[in-house]
């Protein structure tokens, strides 16, 4: 308790005040019977010193020193005599000084302060419970103290912290991780101004008592794990009404269900700015909202809003940000949205708007970004989008039903992203983009653009990233690309261009240019003819014919051979053999037809492992034929192949990408030998408890070898830069869990999988948690807006590259990071090219979003519990499962939506339930089924599938564009069911279509495969960890490093 005066009995009270602070420094040492009042608040702030560490280079706390000088001279501290006993110390403010350490109970001693400010520096431990004794604290700021891993802040809030300190104005906790619950007394504070616990770890609900706090001008509670369920799950809202003041609410990024109120109309004519995205509301907008007339903020991102943005929006006239993106919208977008004059960021993207794009739009004055993208907008754009003079961050149309031609006048002078791909504009692509003056990516893929393109582009100076692909334009290449200095990525793929392909600048990249799909264009040594078409090939020898001579003698196949139908020819036959991307691997000349990089490449590959021609070729006429370079360098046609023959010279010794790709090789043939014997082979010393059989596997001995050379050879090198917990940490549990389980054991010491150097590494992880990045960075921040994540990733990615040789070799091939984030798929994003060949292993698999079945990796969604591993023993036998099909869950996301409503609670064989009674046990039930329905909610994956197979109940798998887990190895059509979104109101007759028969096989086959859906520390072989790794293993294997 803090110390009190008692003004009926002065003498009695001064005496009280003696004796209390004689037994407090008795247990500090300090002889209390020389100190004056002063000396008292002096001493707390040397223990309180000594409990600190010091980064900056300078001591920032270099003036207080243990003299019988004043503290109230020294850094951050503050005097008064108001007391009337002498001066005390009343405020502390040491905010931003890079300070590490704990907060030591003394701090309880400096009983008159009534501000303490501790914010933005690096302490550690938990809350001491002396805080409590500050009975006159006003200001209390601890915020953003847990950024780095020794800087665990954490613990509970006392939950009668309100109790203790009466007096508490402001309280600003956020960007910590502080656990427990939101202390109920602080809605009893109705004096407290400011409530600030944003970005921490609190769970449980809103405390009631928002209604007794008139005062009140900032709520914000956003970024825990705060919850509610039912309609009213967000009926706080309403209490706040009492707080006339109010002009700041953040709830977002929680689990927060439920309708808004209408009742959110009556808040604060005050309030600036709702965060309320990011949580599972659904219903409509209000109409009431519209009453807010000093908003300068709105963001409902993420969340499952359905029906029309209201007309009532386009009141707010304050309205800076409107995020409304990725919700279930409908309708068309209101022509009142025009009348927001000071907007200057507008995202309703990720919906389904329909009918054109308001050309009220025009009205705007200060906007700085448009995105409209993924929604379903139709008919031509609006000039007026391409005349917004303050537009600069972006303007993102795509993927929409957009068309007809481009508004001719395009006068985005400041404006850096330009995406309209994926609609169905036509019409030539305007020469005034050159007044597009600070555009860096221009993305116009997919549509029905015609006509050249234009030259103008060449004078946009800073453009990095140019996407025309996938469209109908013709004439030749501007060869005036060649002086744009940044440009880095060029895709003019699939369109009816011609002539000849420039030589410098971007040109002399061949990653970095796509160009395939134009049959007419031109190397700078001739056109290529239509040998390998289907025509006989030439003898004159010009290095076409001389590329497909190659291919034949490698393939055994002729040009004009009757497998060849359709557009596919002998190029690009044998250029499906080989893994995507796999070109680009090699140091080619980009002005080679395709069919000589196609024979140098068979015969480079040959060579470097010195294997059969065969063994890349089944039909091959020199099967059984191994050349060594020096025979091969003799059989080169030297005016033709000089070039390509150059990498024939005999070298020095092998270096370590030598010698890894020959342990590679070894490995690819070990599996092959394994595929074509039909042969298991013993590894381990022991008997092999477990060798996959059976029809669950594509290819259970391919699978069981590779499984083997995985073990035997695989190595990975953990890069060491960087520090907790963004780095080399992540959750262990939830369903996020297998992030932080995943480099937990890649870091122990305990896995054999861990390379002593990176010069023997065949992966290399990128032990970057992007959970933890997003509770670190997100939560303050109040955006959606992927860059602070991106940057991160970015950032760390360039300095490994710039620092070791690893990155830069493979072009990112051989590097990969894990995350189960829903963010996670958008790392690449930042830099396209960079992260091109970039391996992510991503529960969120899903292909209509950018991921790439050959290159990434799909791992399971699992639900970890807390300090327990392996699945929970509740799996029946099929004769003790009377559930037909079951599924319980909340209406997240379309798909989820369509299941509830043409099933919900209206059929005794499929039961579909939004929520179950607090009697039933959802596991129980899903043991008790049959069928158990996992519908992708927000995302495409779902912990149901393998809480389904851990119960050995039979996954029926509702998703679109889902690239299910392990699918290399798994065939998952033999122990699941898959059903398109479109078919949901047909579940029950496609689930009855089957025997009796077929379920019982399919649900022994749910019970083989549950080995490689079980976590376990360490690792145990064809577990999920090795699952995982070993779907890594396999894209490795897939390519080679250029020696």
């Amino acid at each position: 308790m803090g110390y009190h005066y008692y003004y009926s009995n002065p003498m009695l009270g001064l005496t009280i005040l003696f004796l209390l602070a004689f037994s407090m420094f008795l247990f500090v040492g300090v002889d209390s019977a020389t100190l004056s009042d002063i000396a008292i608040d002096r001493e707390a702030l040397i223990s309180f010193k000594s409990q600190l560490n010091f980064e900056l280079p300078n001591n920032p706390l270099s003036t207080w020193d243990n003299s019988s000088s004043s503290p109230c001279n020294w850094t951050g501290v503050l005097c008064s005599n108001d007391s009337g006993s002498g001066e005390r110390v009343t405020a502390l403010d040491l905010s931003g000084l890079r300070l590490s350490g704990s907060i030591t109970p003394h701090i309880g001693n400096l009983s008159f302060l009534n501000s303490l400010q501790l914010q933005s520096n690096r302490l550690r431990g938990t809350l001491p419970n002396e805080i409590c004794n500050l009975s006159r604290l006003k200001v209390l700021n601890l915020s953003s103290n847990s950024i780095e891993a020794s800087n665990d802040f954490s613990g509970e809030i006392p939950y009668d912290i309100a109790v203790k300190l009466p007096n508490l104005l402001i309280l600003n906790n956020c960007f910590n991780k502080f656990t427990g619950r939101i202390p109920g007394s602080l809605h009893n504070l109705t004096r407290i101004e400011v409530i600030r616990m944003a970005h921490n770890l609190l769970e449980g609900t809103v405390p009631p008592g928002l209604g007794n706090l008139p005062f009140l001008k900032m709520y914000n509670i956003g970024f825990n794990k705060i919850v509610s369920t039912g309609e009213d799950g967000l009926s706080f809202i309403s209490s706040l009404t009492n707080s006339t003041q109010l002009n700041f609410l953040a709830i977002d990024g929680n689990q927060l269900e439920g309708v808004i109120p209408e009742s959110i109309g009556n808040l604060s004519m005050e309030l600036a700015k709702i965060y309320m995205g990011g949580n599972r509301i659904y219903g409509k907008i209000p109409t009431s909202i519209g009453n807010l007339k000093n908003l300068t903020l709105l963001n409902l991102t993420s969340n499952s809003i359905s029906g029309e943005i209201p007309n009532e929006i386009g009141q707010l006239k304050e309205l800076q940000m409107l995020g409304l993106a990725k919700n279930n919208l409908s309708g068309g977008i209101p022509n009142s949205l025009g009348n927001l004059r000071k907007l200057n960021n507008l995202d309703l993207s990720g919906n389904s708007l329909l009918g054109f794009i308001p050309s009220s739009f025009g009205n705007f004055q200060n906007l700085l970004s448009l995105d409209l993208s993924n929604n379903k907008l139709n008919g031509s754009i609006p000039k007026e989008s391409f005349n917004l003079q303050t537009l600069s961050t972006i303007l993102n149309l795509s993927n929409n039903f957009l068309s007809g031609p481009l508004p001719q006048d395009i006068q985005l002078e400041k404006v850096v992203t330009i995406d309209l791909s994926n609609n169905l504009l036509s019409g030539p692509i305007p020469s005034s983009i050159i007044n597009c003056k600070s555009l860096e990516r221009l993305f116009m893929a997919k549509n029905r653009l015609s006509g050249p393109i234009p030259n103008t582009i060449s004078e946009v100076k800073g453009l990095e990233m140019l996407d025309l692909s996938s469209n109908q334009l013709s004439g030749s290449i501007p060869e005036d690309l060649e002086d744009l200095q940044a440009l880095r990525y060029l895709n003019l793929s699939f369109n009816q261009l011609e002539g000849e392909v420039p030589e410098g600048g971007v040109f002399r990249n061949i990653s970095s240019v796509h160009l395939e799909g134009n049959k007419k264009l031109c190397s700078n040594l001739k056109c290529e003819n239509k040998y390998g078409l289907g025509e006989k090939p030439s003898t004159a020898g010009d290095t076409y014919s001389f590329g497909i001579m190659l291919l034949e003698l490698f393939t055994g196949k002729c040009p004009i051979d009757e497998c060849f139908s359709g557009d596919v020819n002998l190029p690009k036959w044998v250029q499906s053999a080989f893994p995507e991307n796999f070109m680009q691997k090699f140091k080619l000349n980009i002005a080679w037809p395709q069919s000589l990089k196609l024979g140098c490449l068979a015969l480079e590959i040959l060579l470097m492992v010195e294997l059969p021609l065969g063994m890349l070729f089944k039909n091959s006429k020199m099967r059984n034929t191994t050349f060594s370079k020096t025979e091969m360098g003799r059989k080169c046609n030297g005016e033709i192949c000089d070039e390509c023959c150059t990498w024939m010279d005999e070298g020095p010794e092998k270096s370590s990408v030598e010698r890894i790709e020959e342990d590679l090789a070894r490995a690819r043939a070990s599996i092959r030998e394994a595929v074509g014997s039909k042969n298991y082979t013993c590894y381990n010393k022991e008997e092999e408890s477990f060798i996959p059989r059976g029809s669950v596997y594509r290819n259970a001995y391919a699978f069981h070898q590779s499984h083997i050379e995985m073990e035997k050879k695989l190595k990975v090198w953990i890069y060491r830069e960087g520090w907790k917990p963004m780095v080399h940490d992540g959750p262990l549990n939830d369903i996020y869990g297998i992030e932080g389980q995943f480099i937990d054991e890649m870091e122990s010491r305990k896995s054999d999988f861990i390379a002593r150097h990176p010069d023997e590494a065949h992966l290399f992880l990128i032990p970057i948690s992007v959970v933890r990045v997003v509770e670190l960075l997100y939560k303050p921040l109040g955006t959606y807006s992927r860059d602070p994540l991106q940057r991160v990733v970015l950032d760390y990615v360039r300095f490994v590259a710039d620092k070791y040789p690893y990155w830069n070799r493979s072009r990112g091939a051989d590097h990969f990071l894990l995350s189960c984030h829903d963010w996670a798929p958008d790392i690449s994003l930042a830099d396209a090219n960079l992260f091109k060949n970039f391996i992510r292993v991503l529960c969120n698999a899903n292909t209509s979003e950018g991921f790439k079945p050959k290159r990434d990796v799909s791992i399971p969604e699992i639900n970890i519990p807390r300090k327990k591993l392996g699945p929970p023993l509740l799996s029946r036998p099929p004769n003790r499962r009377p559930i037909f099909a079951f599924f319980a869950g909340g209406a997240h996301g379309d798909i989820r939506n369509m299941l509830l409503e043409h099933w919900k609670d209206r059929d005794s064989d499929v039961q579909v339930h939004e929520y179950l009674d607090k009697k039933e046990n959802y596991f129980n039930l899903m043991g008790r089924s049959k069928f158990c329905l996992c519908p992708s909610g927000f995302e495409v994956a779902s912990p149901r599938v393998v809480t389904a197979i851990y119960v050995g109940c039979v996954p029926v798998i509702i998703s679109d564009n889902y690239t299910l887990p392990f699918s290399d190895v798994l065939n998952w059509k033999k122990f699941s069911i898959q059903i398109p979104s479109q078919e949901i109101p047909e579940i029950k007759n496609i689930l009855k279509r089957g025997s009796y028969n077929k379920y019982l096989r399919m649900q022994k086959r749910v019970v083989q495969v549950q080995k490689h859906f079980v976590i376990n520390r360490p690792a145990k072989p064809f577990d999920m960890i090795h699952m995982v790794l070993h779907s890594v293993w396999l894209r490795r294997l897939n390519f080679r490093l250029p020696s």
